[in-house]
């Protein structure tokens, strides 16, 4: 995926089990992607468990996709 610009990556996005259903994660991406916006960015990257189907769900409902990339990382 091209964004021709700046790209933002959310890192962590955690919400309480007592606080999940409440909105609460759907309101946070809104005002992240709103500041991220006003920054510049052209597009939102992040990841998310392959077992975490709640989350999965949450992104996807708010337009999340995967794009046929794998995130790789190594401890230093």
């Amino acid at each position: 995926m091209t964004d021709g610009g700046a790209r933002a990556f959310l890192d962590e996005l955690y919400v309480r089990p007592s606080s999940r259903g409440l909105g609460i994660g759907t309101l946070a991406l809104h005002l992240l992607q709103e500041a991220c916006r006003g920054l510049g960015a052209r597009s939102l990257a992040l990841e998310v468990g392959l077992g975490n189907a709640g989350a999965t769900g949450l992104y996807r409902r708010e337009g999340f996709s995967t794009i046929g990339r794998q995130l790789m990382t190594r401890r230093l």
